[in-house]
C-alpha cells in the first residue's frame, strides 16, 4: 500500500513538472513574440519616418526654406540612421540578416552624398545642381522605400510565428487539460482506494463493509446471503512475541490466504485489528460452514514467517427474513463468541439472534 502511493504521488509530481515545463515554454514564447512585436513596430515606425523625412528635405531645400529649419531635419536624419547603424532599433532576426545590413549601410553612405550635394547646392543652387541633388534624393528614396519593405518583409515573414503560437497555445490548453484530469483522477482514484480500503493489507476497510451488506440486503429477495466473521487466536502474543511488524506480516499473509480461497463474488474485507468479514451472497448456511472450515484449515496448515503456524476462530450465520445489518453482525459476533469460548481454532454458527442480544 505504501508502495502504491509512493507510485501515485511520483507520477503527480512528474505530471505537475510537465504542466510548470508546458506552461513556462509557452510563457517564453509569448514573451519572445510580444518582444519581437514591440520592436519591429519600432522599426516600421521609423523606417518611415527615415523614408518620408529624406524626401522632404528635398522638397524644403528647393523651396528655399531656411537653413536653419532644414539643419534641424537633417540632424535628426543623422540620429535615426546612426540609431538604426548601432542597432537600437534592431531585434535579433534584423541583425543576423545580411541584406538588411546591407541595405542600410547603402543608405547611409548615399545620405552623406545627399548632405555633400545640398551644401553644393546652397553655395551655388544652379540647374544643374539643383537637377542632381533631385536626382541624388530619388534615388535615397528608392533605397529608403527598399529598406521600408525589407523591414516589413522581415516582420511579415516574423508573423508566422504568431501561427506557431496559436497552435502551441492550443496544444498547451489541450495538454494542460489531459494533465489536469490525469491528476484529477489519480488524486481520486488514490482518495477513493483510501477511503475504502484497508491500508495494511490492500482489503476492503469496514466502511466499505457495511456499504457492501447495506446494498446486499436491500437488494435481497430470495436468494440466500452468509456471513462469516474471523480472528486470529491469541493475536495480542504474536505481536507481544515477535513486534508489530511481524505481527503486521501474518494479517498481510492471512488476507492472501483468504482471498485464495473464496469466490470472486464473496468480498473479504478487515474491519479492524485481526477481525476480518466474509459477505458470501447466494449462499447458505452449509455452505458457509464449508467455507469457514475451508479457511480454518488452510490458514492453520500456513508456515507464516517467523511465528511458524496460527489458527482462527470463525463464526457464521446467515440472513433470516427480517434481519438487518446490524442484527446479522450480532448475530456473527454471537457466532465468533461461541467459537472463542469453545476453546478456539473451530466453527461457532448462529441463525437467529437471541432476545438478549436484541
Amino acid at each position: 500500500m505504501v508502495l502504491k502511493g509512493l507510485k501515485v504521488s511520483r507520477r503527480i509530481t512528474v505530471i505537475a513538472v510537465l504542466l510548470l515545463v508546458i506552461i513556462s515554454l509557452n510563457g517564453i514564447l509569448v514573451a519572445f513574440l510580444i518582444e519581437n512585436i514591440e520592436d519591429d513596430a519600432k522599426i516600421l515606425n521609423y523606417s518611415g519616418i527615415l523614408r518620408g523625412s529624406i524626401q522632404r528635405i528635398v522638397k524644403l531645400e528647393i523651396s528655399h526654406t531656411r537653413p536653419e529649419t532644414l539643419n534641424v531635419l537633417i540632424k535628426g536624419i543623422d540620429e535615426l540612421i546612426k540609431r538604426f547603424l548601432n542597432g537600437e532599433n534592431q531585434v535579433k532576426t534584423f541583425t543576423q540578416n545580411g541584406d538588411y545590413r546591407w541595405t542600410l549601410q547603402l543608405l547611409n553612405d548615399n545620405w552623406e552624398k545627399l548632405k555633400e550635394i545640398i551644401n553644393e547646392y546652397r553655395a551655388d543652387p544652379t540647374a544643374e545642381n539643383e537637377a542632381q541633388m533631385i536626382q541624388k534624393s530619388e534615388e535615397l528614396w528608392l533605397l529608403a522605400n527598399d529598406y521600408v519593405l525589407m523591414v516589413q518583409s522581415i516582420s511579415e515573414y516574423k508573423m508566422h510565428y504568431f501561427h506557431l503560437f496559436f497552435l502551441v497555445t492550443v496544444v498547451n490548453l489541450i495538454l494542460v487539460l489531459v494533465i489536469i484530469l490525469v491528476i484529477k483522477k489519480l488524486v481520486r482514484d488514490k482518495l477513493e482506494y483510501s477511503v475504502y480500503h484497508d491500508y495494511l493489507t490492500g482489503l476492503w476497510n469496514r466502511w466499505a463493509f457495511e456499504e457492501f451488506i447495506t446494498k446486499k440486503l436491500e437488494g435481497l429477495k430470495n436468494s440466500s446471503l452468509s456471513l462469516i466473521m474471523f480472528d486470529i487466536d491469541h493475536f495480542k502474543t504474536v505481536n507481544d512475541n515477535y513486534g508489530h511488524d511481524t505481527g503486521d506480516n501474518v494479517l498481510q499473509a492471512l488476507g492472501q490466504i483468504v482471498e485464495d480461497n473464496i469466490r470472486k463474488t464473496d468480498i473479504l474485507c478487515r474491519v479492524g485489528g485481526e477481525e476480518f468479514m466474509i459477505l458470501a451472497p447466494e449462499t447458505d448456511i452449509d455452505a458457509a460452514v464449508k467455507l469457514a472450515e475451508r479457511i480454518r484449515f488452510e490458514v492453520g496448515n500456513y508456515d507464516f514467517e517467523r511465528v511458524g503456524q496460527v489458527t482462527v476462530s470463525l463464526g457464521v450465520t446467515e440472513y433470516v427474513k427480517g434481519d438487518t445489518r446490524d442484527i446479522m453482525m450480532k448475530k456473527v459476533d454471537e457466532a465468533l463468541y461461541q467459537a472463542k469460548s469453545e476453546g478456539r481454532n473451530r466453527i461457532g454458527q448462529v441463525e437467529s439472534l437471541r432476545t438478549n442480544l436484541a
